[in-house]
């Protein structure tokens, strides 16, 4: 294909500044007495840099387009099969990016933004169709032309039909008014299926159904584990019926919490989003009924909150406190345990045999002063991290970490052999230093003690042994570990 700005022959006169003309041939790669071509015209401000990304696929019964324009997404179908009543009847997946649409339209469109899945524009031409998933956009009793745009305040829609019917258009909740061609006029509001079924009668009309403003909700208390209250939320019933709050928790740090919910009884989902920077740091689901906990959530400093719930799930108190690892946490004892030459079993965090994952669990080499030049940051969600170590001698053995963390609750558990340490299964903390490993005063040496305060020394044969590690808390950097042998004798 080739495209140009040039005229076969050159106007005798063309105004000053008038736009370029753009003039494009398309031909095939090879020679063909027959085929198809699809094209897509983008039209976008000039003040853009770039225009929005559009892919076209060919499928069995006509073509797929699919556009990108930053967060919104635009899928479209063209029909080709002809305009048979085999065709006319069948319905067509269109898997466009956001979550894809089914029709029997020659025709079809729309376009939603994925993050809040709500539909901004959607059309069909010569259909009576058109849904995503089970959620019903355009139905109709026979076909016709419809085109319709989403609002917080309305909806409009034209429809263009050869005979009277009814259509039935997808709406979050029941409209206050319908008016067809600036006439009131009645309508039927499905609170199940979401849908507005109106009237509508020979030839173009146009449809505006009024919504109903978002009802105001009642804000919930925040308040910590002694019950004061330390913000409030603001509250809006959104456009697709689930309930938000959101709000700031400008007293907090960095750090892991839990979040109590207490509501109004309702079985739902809950649905939270945590914002630090200006993306997204934690979401996470859970279901209760009269009370609901989002355990461990990763909240940055001051961070921004927000919760969405299912329709008629309201929330009434929300508590935060610091996260519950059951018993009481085991921390390791700085003072460390004079080394025994012969006897110690070194080995390096980043010698690990789970694979590297770059969001939880990697391997740095930034810092020259770490033993071998490299060490392990471990962040959650991360996965367990295995180490393999060999011993020479038969004896009890204490474990030890070289490590760095300036966080409060960098807790995890551990196991050897598939035994946990200590025995009780008791979660083991790191103790918060003065940084974050940045420089060598930064890091400290421990033994993994019991709730006392005691080193564990394990009963350990010669051999090779299996050391396992499951971060529950905020993050750690482990520079190496080492299995200490209990000396015997004077």
């Amino acid at each position: 294909w080739s495209k140009t700005d040039r005229f076969p022959a050159p106007p005798a006169t063309r105004r000053a500044n008038a736009p370029a003309q753009w003039h494009v041939t398309a031909g095939t790669k090879r020679p063909t007495r027959k085929t198809r071509f699809a094209a897509v015209i983008s039209p976008f401000p000039s003040g853009r840099t770039h225009a929005p990304e559009a892919q076209v696929r060919e499928v069995a019964a006509g073509w797929e387009v699919h556009i990108r324009d930053g967060e919104t997404r635009a899928g479209l179908f063209l029909r080709t099969d002809g305009d048979s009543t085999r065709s006319r009847n069948s319905m067509i997946t269109c898997t466009d990016s956001a979550r894809g649409f089914t029709t029997n339209a020659r025709v079809a469109g729309i376009v939603r933004e994925p993050e809040k899945h709500t539909i901004r524009t959607a059309f069909l031409f010569r259909g009576t169709a058109l849904r995503i998933g089970r959620t019903i956009v355009f139905g109709l009793q026979a076909p016709a032309a419809v085109s319709a745009k989403w609002r917080e305040d309305a909806i409009r829609c034209v429809i263009t039909a050869a005979s009277s019917q009814t259509l039935a258009i997808h709406a979050a909740r029941k409209p206050a008014a319908v008016l067809i061609n600036d006439h009131k006029t009645f309508c039927v509001f499905n609170a199940k299926a979401r849908t507005v079924s109106v009237p509508v009668p020979v030839g173009r009309s146009v449809a505006v159904l009024r919504l109903r403003p978002p009802r105001p909700l009642r804000s919930p208390r925040v308040v910590d584990n002694d019950g004061t209250e330390i913000a409030r939320l603001e509250t809006i019933e959104a456009v697709n019926g689930r309930n938000v709050y959101f709000g700031s928790l400008a007293s907090f740090t960095h750090g892991l919490w839990d979040f109590e919910l207490r509501t109004n009884g309702t079985q739902g989902d809950v649905w939270l989003q945590t914002d630090g920077k200006g993306r997204a740091a934690t979401a996470r689901t859970a279901r209760g009924k009269g009370r609901v906990t989002l355990s461990r959530t990763l909240l940055p400093d001051a961070p921004w909150i927000m919760f969405s719930c299912s329709p008629g799930l309201r929330l009434e108190q929300i508590t935060v406190r610091p996260p519950q690892f059951g018993a009481a946490s085991a921390a390791l004892k700085l003072d460390g345990l004079p080394p025994v030459r012969g006897t110690d079993a070194r080995l390096e965090a980043e010698a690990l045999l789970t694979p590297n994952d770059p969001g939880h669990a990697r391997v740095y080499t930034n810092r020259e002063f770490l033993s071998n030049g490299a060490g392990l940051h471990i962040e959650p969600p991360a996965p367990p991290v295995v180490w393999r170590v060999r011993i020479r001698q038969t004896g009890r053995y204490a474990l030890v970490f070289r490590f760095a963390t300036n966080e409060p609750l960098s807790v995890g558990h551990l196991w050897i052999d598939g035994k946990p340490v200590p025995a009780k299964g008791v979660p083991v903390q790191f103790p918060k230093g003065d940084g974050y490993g940045v420089t060598p005063g930064e890091w400290q040496t421990g033994a993994v003690c019991n709730e006392q305060g005691t080193p564990v020394f394990m009963a350990l044969t010669a051999g090779v042994h299996e050391i396992r590690f499951q971060l529950l808390g905020t993050f750690v950097n482990i520079d190496w570990l080492a299995l200490r042998r209990l000396p015997v004798g004077p």
